[in-house]
């Protein structure tokens, strides 16, 4: 181990940890050298939905517990590996995550029968002997036809599954023929209405407009807040939204706005799924969301309601 003389010239045995991951199977293996450059290998299969973070761990974790299975033959080790990230949460004494703890108490019981080991960051693919031979024991790992050694899910692949299942019950939901129909006539599918969310944070005016439940009269009539759905601005057409977005003389400033610049950038507002367009951007954004404002914060006194 000439690469290392100089930094573990004083541990008897050398260790290379790795963890891999790759087209959904999992594994980890460690390489063990004494003295005299014979080395061991082992290898662990992991369940398909667990991290390279946990491959990495684990193979550190192993490591830890051959060391306390040969401590009659060994006074010292060093542990290699290419994960900063596994080596700086083992760097963190309050850690609470599951394997650094039991490498703690690991640790803890060989520190106390004397024997002493160390942690040292190798980078990766550079020719270094030990660690190829870790990382072709840990792809191998990965592959072996048998049941996995750890199978315990990370948080993180439970919160990815159930943030997948709720994106894919909201997406059910909002495609369903007689669900959000004002919306889908801006905003016909759910990635559509998701891009525009992405662009246009909800607010009270933007929700008023996504879900068409605010002031304009065209609603309010429908509960017989109002005695009829005409807008005041010449008493013969509906108040819907259409109507106060594209039409209403009241919001005509914001509106001449809007239109100038979705013309510059050549976008159609009376094509029905001009937003998607929209909110590419940024002015023509900043003036829909505008535009929408005036509407929804001077309806109430336009309304007279």
């Amino acid at each position: 181990m000439e690469e290392f003389s100089s930094l573990s010239i004083n541990y008897s045995y050398h260790i290379f940890t790795d963890g891999s991951k790759h087209d959904g199977v999992v594994g980890a293996a460690f390489v063990a050298f004494d003295p005299c450059e014979v080395y061991v290998t082992k290898k662990f299969k992991l369940h398909p939905s667990c991290s390279v973070f946990q491959a990495e761990m684990l193979a550190i974790h192993k490591a830890c517990e051959w060391i306390a299975s040969n401590s009659n033959n060994i006074n010292s080790c060093i542990i290699f590996s290419d994960s900063k990230s596994s080596l700086q949460e083992l760097s963190n004494p309050y850690s609470y995550n599951t394997f650094a703890v039991n490498i703690f108490h690991l640790l803890h019981t060989l520190s106390s029968s004397n024997i002493n080991v160390g942690f040292a960051w190798v980078k990766a693919h550079i020719g270094i002997a030990g660690n190829e031979i870790a990382d072709i024991a840990a792809k191998s790992a990965a592959s072996l036809h048998k049941s996995p050694d750890f199978i315990h899910t990370p948080i993180s692949h439970i919160k990815l599954r159930l943030r997948d299942s709720l994106m894919d019950s909201r997406k059910s939901f909002y495609e369903q023929p007689l669900t959000s129909c004002h919306t889908k006539k801006y905003l016909p599918t759910f990635d559509d209405l998701s891009a525009f969310l992405s662009v246009i944070k909800p607010s009270f005016a933007i929700t008023q407009f996504l879900t068409n439940h605010s002031f304009n009269k065209s609603y309010l009539h429908r509960f017989n807040i109002t005695p009829d759905d005409l807008c005041p601005c010449d008493s013969a057409e509906k108040q819907t939204f259409d109507h106060l977005i594209f039409s209403c003389p009241r919001f005509s400033n914001t509106r001449l706005d809007f239109y100038i610049s979705c013309n510059n950038f050549k976008i159609d507002v009376q094509q029905p799924q001009f937003l998607i367009k929209v909110i590419k951007k940024c002015e023509t954004t900043e003036l829909f969301t505008r535009h929408i404002e005036n509407i929804v914060n001077n309806l109430k006194a336009f309304n007279n309601t």
